[in-house]
Order: C-alpha cells, then structure tokens, then sequence
C-alpha cells in the first residue's frame, strides 16, 4: 500500500514492534492531530523507520507547544513519542530491522539511489556499476519505501497517499 498509515494487523517487517511499545504513550490532547506518515525520509533505506513517523499538528497545522516532535504506532495500538531532535539517529536504527540487500527492495532503493547520484552529480560513478546495471534505468518508482512488493497495475493503488488512479501518465508509486 502506499504511503498511508499502516495498521495493527500489518505492522511493517522492518520495526522491532517490542521496541516501539516500548517507547513512551504520546499523549495526544484535544483539538490535535496526528499528520501523514513520512518525516525525513528522503533516500532513507526500505522501511527505515522515518517512513512511518507522523507529526502531531494543532487545528491550525501547527505543532503545538508540548507536543512530541514525532510519534510512531505500535502494535498496541498507541502513538508512541519519538523524540527527533536528540538522539535521533541512534533511536531510529535500534527500531530499525534491515532488510537482506538481495531483497527487492533493498535493490529498488539502490537503483533509485544510483539515479538520484547519477543526476545530481554528473561525475559520480558508483563503486560497483555491475551490482547497479539496469536498476538506475528503471522508470522511477516508490513503493519500495514502504511496500513489501512492487505492486502491478492492477493491485497499485496509485501515487502515494493521494490515491491517484493510473493515467497515461507516470506512476511514482509502482513506476508503471
């Protein structure tokens, strides 16, 4: 699915559910509310855990005073408090279960990443240009971000959260 919150029941495989539980309950107070998934997480590696972080937001898409700078779901079904300004990093790795680097995933994100190198600094070249044939030539796609599978044409259900069906046009989400 694409970039919306993912639920209980389908808990992404690469958090440690026991360690975001553990974290602290947000205490998210009226008139607040939680924003879309994804805070930072531009070239982060598959589901890095800055793809399922969501913002707390007043009525006005402010965030209020005292409210947690980031939060996360947990199996039990609370947010959880991340806090994005100290220790960050550290914090997001410890719940973070990589995926193999032969996962198509992992090889999306490397081709993906490769494409971005390649584009932004034309001198670049990447240590091993045969792990990356054919990936960077590959029609941009997303949904190695989140998604366990590239989905088909049939089952994508279109760009990011915005549901966008498919067009003639460019999809971002499964590059068709």
């Amino acid at each position: 699915m694409a970039r919306i919150p993912y639920t209980i029941d389908t808990f992404p495989v690469t958090l440690d559910a026991n360690a975001v539980n553990a974290l602290p309950v947000a205490k998210i107070k009226e008139g607040w509310h939680v924003g879309s998934p994804g805070m930072g997480c531009f070239l982060d590696a598959p589901g890095f855990p800055s793809y399922y972080l969501q913002p707390v937001y007043d009525a006005r898409g402010n965030t209020p005073r005292g409210a947690p700078g980031a939060v996360l779901r947990g199996t039990d079904g609370a947010y959880h408090v991340v806090d994005t300004l100290r220790g960050r990093d550290a914090l997001l790795r410890s719940l973070y279960l990589p995926l193999p680097v032969d996962h198509p995933r992992v090889q999306a994100w490397i081709g993906e990443v490769a494409r971005h190198m390649a584009h932004c600094y034309p001198d670049w070249t990447p240590g091993s240009v045969e792990a990356l044939e054919g990936l960077a030539s590959e029609k941009p796609a997303c949904w190695w971000e989140t998604a366990d599978e590239k989905p088909s044409p049939e089952t994508c259900p279109g760009d990011r959260s915005i549901n966008r069906p498919h067009t003639a046009a460019h999809c971002q989400w499964c590059g068709i």
